[in-house]
């Protein structure tokens, strides 16, 4: 009988050095809360001795089932306490379970077959204190029971039920490991039968606390260790396998004491740690880690006043997914201790907290999220019902009556240049009902889409049919029927507008225009026309043409509107290829079309040869030494015996050639070998003359 009580007492004495008791005192002032925190019901369950409970969840009929332990009842000096109840709380049964010694219950779960499984610790079935898992059947009667350990002290504090049906135990033992303490972690089959156990830890003393079974299928553990970090205790979590194998394993905190309590998986596959903190925000804090999955910090809060201690037992990941945090406050409240929920957005930054109790004391010791999306906790009262302590479990409920507000919008207010293909956004400050979300109620004028809701970010996206006009702007508003997910609709419409990006210049077109053919030991020109261009400056290029046809004698400047553009420099890269560079005089630029340059060829090849005209590696450059975008052709030329007077080209010296001649007088064709009917060496009236001299039989 000493012994169990002795290990009492010393175990409680640690608790209080680890989580000191500020004096009693008058009430201190709650903190803000953003939104109206309800309490819906809570009940007492326990007799005239003390009675606690540790731990909760919903059942499957929509009630709840609790397990702790209890003084009053039982065969022991306490014995482990099931507890179900309806949906409002109200006892339906309860069961106790253990010896004649002292007997606890700290964690419980509704198995498949809608029983339930338990794990704590026993002292009436060990030769010490053993790792005590017990099964029931819907109705809490026992079905069966294990014990785990060895001689000295083991103690469960988490089980979870596993995708085989099987149980997952966090635990805590000085009989295996490294350490006088080590973190344990339990793997049994269905029916409890030890599959396989890992412990956690080196020489020092380290514990575990809270253990889950993984989306990958293996296993996370919090706890608290004090062999690794600097001496002091750090929160701990650890990542094993599926065989319970250690894949890895951090450490949070800082030098003066932190704890890890309880754990959950979030949805982006990271963990979220609760405990407490003596090493961050004051005297005692309730601590909050976010960690990767790959257990790194990515970020951790703290929540409590500045003088007393407060502590995190329990979290749970809220259905907007933000945390909810149980614990206990001495900050906050009348008397001792209370029962206190601290809920954070997906961030970590408070929400709203809320305690509750009456004049004595109260624990926050486990929470868990209902399925109307409020929360049930538990924990044990020292204001409320018939002993020393009772079991007490609070249902809560959150009533919003803060209005959704547009957090922000893309594009922004106002803004320009915006892309046609555009997803228009609204991010508000709050989870939205997705139904209100319509295309009645985010609306682009003049606008046809489809719209969509984020509820991870809070995004309500309008998603056009089809591109938007080049600068235009619109109009993208926000009706009142949007509303939050307790009903509460947006204050007043909201509306903004944005302007869409000026429709780009065409492309400036430069390209060769050379003749269509020139006869063998000519000389031709070819010009390099440019098309409407802004604020020109300077360019340059390579000509290629073929080295054995073509000769080029010389390129002469152009002309670009009223404004001649020089040739700075022309060099021969290699045969048939020139790199030409030209630069217009000032910096002022100058806008309009015409032509680069005037390229002189002579022909070197013979009847039958041909060659094309090519530009590479052009750059066209505005006053600002901004690129010019532009495209770049180039011409042919065929090498052919040219009649002389065959102004058009068809091989016969005949009328038709009085209009090719005319045409070229005139400016409107291109000047050719054959339309130099008299061979002096220009195209004028003087070879009209001569053409109809030849058609009368006298040229």
């Amino acid at each position: 009988m000493k012994a169990p009580k002795i290990f009492l007492l010393a175990f409680i004495c640690a608790l209080l050095l680890m989580f000191p008791m500020p004096a009693a005192g008058g009430e201190m002032a709650a903190p803000p809360d953003s939104r109206s925190v309800v309490e819906e019901w809570s009940q007492t369950f326990g007799g005239s001795d003390h009675d606690t409970g540790y731990s909760v969840a919903q059942t499957s009929d929509g009630g709840y089932i609790i397990t702790g332990d209890t003084s009053s009842y039982g065969a022991g000096l306490n014995d482990v306490y099931l507890i179900k109840t309806d949906a409002n709380g109200n006892e339906e049964w309860y069961q106790t379970f253990g010896g004649t010694e002292q007997d606890y219950g700290k964690s419980v779960a509704q198995t498949d077959d809608s029983g339930y499984i338990i794990t704590g610790y026993t002292f009436s079935f060990a030769s010490y204190c053993d790792v005590y898992l017990i099964k029931t059947d819907a109705s809490g009667n026992e079905e069966w029971s294990q014990t785990f350990g060895g001689s000295g002290a083991n103690m469960g504090y988490s089980v979870a039920v596993c995708s085989d049906g099987g149980y997952v135990i966090a635990a805590t033992t000085s009989c295996y490991g490294a350490g006088s303490y080590d973190a344990w972690l339990i793997k049994t089959d269905a029916d409890g039968i030890q599959e396989w156990s890992r412990t956690f830890g080196t020489t020092n003393d380290d514990y575990g606390r809270s253990a889950i079974q993984t989306s990958d299928g293996g296993y996370v553990i919090t706890g608290y260790t004090f062999s690794y970090g600097d001496g002091s205790a750090n929160a701990w979590l650890i990542k094993t396998d599926t065989s319970g194998n250690e894949e890895w394993n951090e450490i949070f905190g800082g030098v003066s004491g932190d704890y890890g309590e309880s754990v959950a998986q979030t949805s982006d596959g990271g963990y979220v740690i609760a405990g407490n903190s003596y090493s961050f925000g004051g005297t005692g804090q309730v601590y909050l880690v976010k960690a990767d999955a790959s257990g790194n910090e990515v970020w951790s809060n703290t929540f409590g006043g500045e003088y007393a201690s407060d502590a995190g037992h329990s979290v749970a990941v809220a259905p907007d997914g933000g945390y909810i945090i149980a614990g206990t406050t001495y900050s906050y409240g009348p008397g001792y201790g209370k029962m206190w929920l601290v809920k954070t957005d997906a961030s970590g930054n408070e929400e709203w907290n809320e305690y509750f109790g009456g004049s004595n004391y109260e624990d926050g010791l486990s929470v868990a999220v209902t399925s109307d999306g409020g929360y049930i906790v538990t924990g044990d009262t020292g204001s409320y019902g018939s002993g020393g302590s009772d079991v007490w479990l609070v249902k809560v409920g959150e009533s919003d009556t803060t209005p959704p507000a547009v957090a922000g919008t893309s594009p922004a207010s106002g803004a320009t240049g915006v892309s046609l293909d555009t997803a228009v956004t609204a991010t508000f400050s709050e989870a939205l009902d997705a139904a209100t979300i319509t295309t009645g109620s985010f609306t682009i004028a003049g606008v046809s889409g489809s719209v969509s809701y984020n509820s991870g970010t809070y995004t309500a996206t309008f998603t056009p049919a089809a591109n938007l006009a080049y600068d235009t702007t619109y109009t993208a508003s926000l009706s009142t029927a949007i509303t939050d997910v307790s009903g509460n609709p947006m204050t007043s419409a909201y509306s903004w507008s944005f302007t869409t990006e000026s429709e780009p210049a065409a492309p400036v077109t430069v390209s060769i225009d050379a003749p269509d053919d020139a006869s063998p030991d000519s000389d031709f020109t070819a010009s390099i026309n440019i098309s409407e261009v802004t604020d020109f400056d300077s360019c340059n290029y390579d000509i290629t043409f073929d080295a054995l046809v073509l000769r080029l004698d010389d390129v002469a400047s152009g002309l670009i509107g009223s404004t001649t553009v020089p040739v700075d420099m022309y060099n021969e890269l290699s045969s048939g290829t020139y790199r030409v560079i030209q630069n217009v005089p000032g910096v002022a630029g100058v806008t309009g079309s015409g032509y680069l340059a005037v390229l002189h060829f002579h022909v070197i090849g013979a009847e039958g040869d041909s060659s094309a005209i090519s530009l590479y590696n052009g750059v066209l450059s505005d006053n600002q030494a901004g690129e010019i975008t532009a495209t770049w052709a180039g011409d042919s030329v065929d090498i052919t015996s040219v009649v002389p007077g065959d102004g058009n080209g068809d091989g016969a010296v005949n009328a038709l050639d009085i209009t090719k001649v005319e045409r070229v007088i005139v400016g409107l064709d291109i000047q050719t070998p054959g339309a130099d009917a008299n061979g002096d060496g220009n195209v004028n009236a003087m070879d009209i003359t001569k053409i109809e001299m030849i058609i009368a039989g006298l040229g």
